[in-house]
């Protein structure tokens, strides 16, 4: 009677899937009693081909309870091993299932991601065969938040991704079980934008360090559209909307050391206002680097991180180049030409020996570089390579002088040099190499005249030399009677009066 009573279940079971199979091919055959709320019950068949006969197994699958179980024709309940979670499903039938059938693609989605392992830290590591039911049954035990994750564009099954995808998986499903929330999008608590925008991300990388993002940097990120579109308006420019999306891509490729560079810059500019910061960072990086300077965002954030960093010491510096590149470069070069300390011995004792050169009007002030990170300094704003003159000012041959206005002494306006065994002036240029205008032509002419320096440059246009009574420069460098060494200051008492600084 049991024989006849399973053979009437085998029976009815093949009927049912004949009638209603929605997958259907020579191995297998699956139908679903049911499918409500997130729990599905149904049957499966497979042809065992050496026997031409067909296996029956039923299968509930509940999401809502957790609940997984596979049995036989019996009604006996089958052990959640890899060999009965393969068969029961097709062995591997369903992987990858890109057919019409709504249910079968949410779950071969879920059995594909999750039912084989590469070498992932996520599971300890080790490598496995693909498996359907595997999948399933991890899907409802562990990762119940992959039913939730299916509409996902980066939801899918993919080596290089694996760690990044896994990763996400057990952390999601860390955040629904802490926040006691069935709901994902309120468990993450995100707006429906960034709810959607993190759902479409191109790949489990890009949405692994999208979900990584802190809500500062998104908000950083909706601000830096908002600003772009400003800029348009302003210079009638139509980029903006293409502009964000390489700005966020780029964020979302390299999010640690790119959100870095980001904070690098908002540091340098505002660190006590950074929605200000920003606001000017995004329209030099949208309005001058792009536009005028052909640079897409992530490389112009970048060099831009990296400029701040070897400028940072300066007192006064240009903080949005007119040309990038260009001055990052001039700036890493300079960087590299203080690192030296015997360089920063011979200019301090070549400044010690002619620091009365220095003086200051009402209007003009006259400096004698003391330090090598003063030379990188006015280099760094006069967007040249001054700094390369070093050696030879520690060489005791020559001078680095700057001539500034008085009333803005901490910017450079114009830096020339001043050779030391034939007291003349060989260069002065203004910033960026310019020519001198008509003013700082006559105070230089002045300089030359009062201390009794030759000048003849065909680059500097003739001009009469302005009347100049010079002042004593006192504390202008950042030099203490601890970092000069008295061996270079001897015994030069008007030195350290004047000089020194508190």
């Amino acid at each position: 009677m049991e024989k006849l009573k399973q053979k009437e279940i085998k029976q009815a079971a093949l009927d049912f899937l004949k009638k209603n199979a929605e997958f259907e091919d020579n191995y297998l055959k699956i139908a679903f009693y049911a499918k409500e709320r997130g729990t599905y019950s149904g049957v499966s068949s497979i042809h065992d081909f050496s026997k031409n006969a067909e296996q029956v197994y039923g299968f509930i699958i509940d999401f809502p309870n957790s609940y997984f179980s596979i049995e036989g024709i019996s009604g006996k309940k089958l052990k959640n091993n890899a060999a009965n979670l393969n068969k029961v499903f097709g062995d591997d039938t369903l992987i990858e299932y890109n057919g019409s059938i709504d249910t079968l693609a949410k779950f071969s989605k879920m059995a594909t991601v999750l039912g084989s392992l590469s070498a992932s830290s996520v599971y300890g590591g080790g490598r496995e065969k693909d498996n359907f039911g595997r999948g399933l049954l991890r899907a409802i035990k562990q990762f119940p938040v992959a039913e939730q994750l299916v509409g996902a564009k980066w939801f899918h099954k993919d080596p290089y991704y694996s760690d990044s995808l896994r990763s996400m998986i057990s952390s999601l499903q860390f955040k629904l079980k802490y926040t006691k929330s069935s709901s994902l999008k309120k468990a993450l608590g995100y707006s429906n934008k960034r709810y959607n925008d993190f759902m479409s991300q191109n790949n489990a990388g890009l949405a692994y360090t999208y979900y990584k993002l802190s809500d500062e940097n998104y908000k950083y990120i909706e601000q830096t559209l908002k600003v772009a579109k400003q800029v348009d308006l302003e210079r009638g420019y139509h980029d903006a909307e293409k502009w964000h999306k390489w700005f966020k891509e780029g964020i979302m490729r390299g999010y640690y050391s790119y959100s870095n560079n980001l904070e690098n810059c908002l540091d340098f500019i505002n660190p006590r206002d950074k929605t200000s910061a920003l606001n000017h960072l995004v329209k030099y990086l949208y309005g001058s680097c792009y536009h005028q300077q052909a640079l897409k965002p992530d490389s112009a954030l970048r060099t831009l991180s990296d400029y701040y960093r070897l400028v940072k010491m300066d007192k006064h510096p240009v903080k949005y180049p007119r040309y990038l590149m260009t001055i990052h470069d001039v700036a890493s070069a300079n960087y590299e030409a203080v690192s030296d300390s015997l360089n920063a011995r011979g200019v301090l004792e070549n400044y010690v020996n002619n620091y009365n050169l220095e003086g200051q009007t009402k209007d003009y002030t006259f400096i004698v570089a003391a330090t090598p990170e003063e030379i990188a300094n006015e280099a760094n704003q006069q967007s040249n390579c001054v700094a390369g003159y070093i050696d030879s000012v520690a060489a005791g041959d020559t001078l680095i002088m700057f001539m500034r206005q008085t009333r803005d002494i901490h910017s450079s306006w114009v830096t020339f040099e001043v050779n030391v065994g034939s007291s003349r002036i060989v260069q002065a240029y203004a910033t960026f190499n310019n020519s001198l205008n008509g003013e700082q032509a006559g105070a230089l002419y002045g300089f030359a005249r009062a201390h009794g320096l030759d000048m003849s440059l065909g680059s500097v246009p003739k001009a009469e030399p302005k009347r100049l009574v010079l002042k004593p420069l006192i504390g202008f460098h950042s030099i203490n009677e601890q970092e000069v060494n008295k061996e270079v200051m001897g015994n030069n008492a008007e030195f350290g009066r004047k000089v020194v600084s508190a």
